[in-house]
């Protein structure tokens, strides 16, 4: 540590080690102490009513940075601070990015003044006896306070004098140094008058209804009281609720003001209503009449039918009737009937108006409750024979009433039918034998039906049958019946294995397929007929042959089968291959060609010696010429492969040589 230096001189030291000093080292000096920023100064406000004291930096340097404790105000030109909170102490520094200042002294911001409360006003309303009233209901009496228009003062518990009713006011509060916020406009209303005193009319008894008053001053918004209690006032100021004989006054009040009683007021009962009745009988039978008879204290009557007007009892008819009764006080009374023609019984009679020789019938009348016949029966049914009947019938209504009836015997029919047995498939006439008849129903047995008088019929299926008729006329039937044997037809049906065949050497095999047949009888085509169940036939002469075949069953039914053209008889197949030809265009031998008999296909190849293929044919009619590429070959041996399928459908293949001359 080098001391005694004095700032801003410029030194170099040696150092010595007691023999040899050394080299001076450089020029070094010391700079004065740095200076820092002055302390801030602050400037403060009081609080004012509407707002906390304030504070500012009065010697404020808009290059320092500015730091609070405690921390929160900030500070912006000219040297304002804000963010402080009322009654906290604070301190700054100032620093110039170098140095910090010493701390400023402590200082704070009052908080904002306190202004009285605004005035709350409470009012009485004005009364049938006084005006309304005012006073602040939070008065202080250390505060002034100023109304609004001005006129009004406040005196001992806050009582308002001085208002002028009807008028409008508002008042604030000021303690010396700040004043309240304006309070709610108030104002008193006027001494009430009460409402006019009820003016009554009333309106006497009738038949309908009791005396009725009115209050001819009514006003819906007030209220009414009665004395005695008990009515009611509803709209245009008709009263209800009354005792009849009872007195009554009235005094009208709007919830505050009360006006003096009515004149006393009753209403008289309601004329007592007269009494009516009709009694009688209220229907009768068709043809008849009825009376009827009105039952009143009333001494008037009048009746709807203009015949009867002015009586107590009248004669009447099928309709509605009307009595009115008027007493002494002109009231009436009104009952009515009505009065109902009932109709004879409606008699209708059900059961079969006809029966079969020797039986009867049984018929029921409908329409009544109890009934009586001619033919001494009591009940609504009754069993009858041929004849003409009455029954009386008694209703419900006790009307009486009669109706007849015509009983007929009719004759029984006889069914009989005769038929010939057939196959199926065959139609059967079922001829009609029947008497006495005019319907029939026939069923064959198997499901079918008819009403034809004599139809036919065909079966599908063999088997017996019974089958009925049933014949009938308008109220009997008969019924015959007769077993039917119906013979299954039989189905001609043949097949053969092989149908191309060689003629004197093949037999054709024929498997018999038909079923229901027990005789057959065969017809080959060829003037040759058999019949046996399953037949072989050999044929002399070659050509295409029908087989016909009749299937038969014991009774007559049979079936035919043909199979047309069905049968290929073809000679014996045979082969013949040269061993030499001479190709030399002299017309003799000139084609190696094959002949033959029976082939329906055929294949020739031949090859010369080094096995190259030089003819070849499918066709039997083509033969080899000698050539080869459009030249003649050389003569020589040449091999064949020969390939042949007869109309027998056989295959034979014969390999060989064949000598080739010029």
């Amino acid at each position: 540590m080098i001391s005694g230096m004095v700032v801003g001189t410029s030194y170099t030291v040696i150092t010595n080690d007691g023999t040899c000093p050394s080299q001076a080292s450089a020029p070094f000096s010391n700079a004065a102490q740095l200076t820092a920023p002055a302390a801030p100064t602050i400037a403060s406000l009081p609080p004012s009513c509407t707002a906390d004291g304030g504070s500012g930096i009065s010697n404020f340097n808009a290059t320092y940075t500015y730091t609070f404790t405690p921390t929160g105000p900030t500070v912006v030109a000219p040297g304002a601070i804000s963010g402080m909170v009322a009654g906290t102490g604070y301190t700054v520094v100032a620093n110039d990015g170098t140095c910090p200042s010493q701390a400023s002294a402590t200082f704070s911001n009052a908080p904002q003044l306190v202004a009285p409360a605004t005035p709350t006003i409470n009012s009485t309303p004005a009364t049938c006896l006084a005006d309304g009233s005012s006073a602040i209901g939070n008065y202080n009496a250390a505060y002034t306070y100023t109304f609004t228009p001005a006129g009004p003062t406040v005196g001992g518990g806050g009582v308002i004098t001085g208002m002028v009713t009807g008028t409008s006011y508002t008042v604030d509060a000021n303690d010396g140094t700040c004043t309240s916020q304006t309070s709610a406009p108030f104002s008193n209303g006027g001494i009430t008058a009460p409402p006019s005193t009820p003016t009554l009319t009333s309106v006497p008894e009738s038949c309908t209804s009791d005396g009725i008053t009115t209050i001819t001053n009514y006003v819906a918004n007030l209220s009414y009281i009665f004395t005695p209690a008990g009515p009611t006032v509803g709209a245009g100021g008709v009263i209800s609720g009354t005792t009849p004989g009872t007195s009554y006054t009235v005094e009208a009040t709007d919830g505050a003001c009360t006006s003096t009683p009515s004149a006393s007021f009753s209403n008289a009962a309601q004329f007592p209503t007269p009494t009516v009745n009709i009694t009688g009988t209220l229907s009768y039978c068709a043809g008849l009449n009825t009376t009827l008879t009105a039952n009143s204290s009333a001494p008037n009557f009048v009746w709807n039918d203009p015949g009867n007007t002015a009586v107590a009892a009248v004669t009447v008819t099928q309709g509605n009737y009307t009595v009115t009764v008027t007493d002494a006080n002109n009231c009436t009374a009104t009952a009515s009937a009505t009065v109902v023609e009932n109709p004879l019984p409606n008699i209708a009679f059900t059961g079969n108006m006809s029966y079969c020789s020797g039986g009867n019938t049984t018929i029921t009348a409908t329409g009544g409750t109890t009934y009586a016949w001619s033919s001494g029966d009591a009940t609504a049914t009754a069993t009858l024979t041929q004849g003409t009947y009455t029954v009386t019938v008694t209703d419900a209504n006790n009307c009486v009433d009669s109706n007849s009836v015509t009983i007929t015997e009719n004759p029984t029919p006889v069914a009989d039918f005769i038929f010939d047995p057939k196959c199926t498939g065959q139609e059967i006439l079922f001829n009609n034998l029947s008497s006495g008849a005019t319907d029939y129903a026939w069923t064959f047995g198997d499901g079918g039906t008819s009403v034809d008088v004599s139809p036919t019929y065909t079966y599908t299926n063999g088997g017996t049958f019974n089958v009925v008729l049933k014949a009938s006329n308008a109220t009997c039937s008969d019924t015959a019946t007769k077993a039917v044997v119906v013979t299954q037809k039989p189905t001609a049906q043949f097949t053969a294995s092989q149908t191309t065949l060689i003629q004197n050497q093949d037999a054709l095999e024929i498997t018999n397929t038909s079923t229901n047949a027990d005789t057959w009888a065969w017809d080959f085509g060829d003037g040759n007929i058999g019949a046996d169940a399953q037949p072989q036939h050999v044929y002399a002469q070659k050509g295409v042959y029908t087989v016909t075949l009749i299937a038969s069953v014991a009774g007559g039914c049979a079936d035919t089968f043909t199979r047309t053209n069905w049968v290929n008889v073809i000679e014996k197949p045979a082969l013949y291959v040269p061993n030499l030809f001479s190709p030399n265009d002299d017309g003799v031998n000139d084609i190696f060609k094959i002949e033959g008999s029976g082939i329906k296909q055929m294949e020739l190849k031949v090859y010369n010696r080094w096995g190259e293929k030089v003819f070849e044919t499918k066709n039997e009619n083509l033969g080899w010429d000698g050539y080869y590429g459009g030249k003649k070959v050389e003569p020589g041996v040449y091999s064949y492969h020969l390939s042949v399928t007869y109309d027998v459908l056989t295959t034979h293949k014969v390999s060989g040589t064949i000598i080739l001359l010029r």
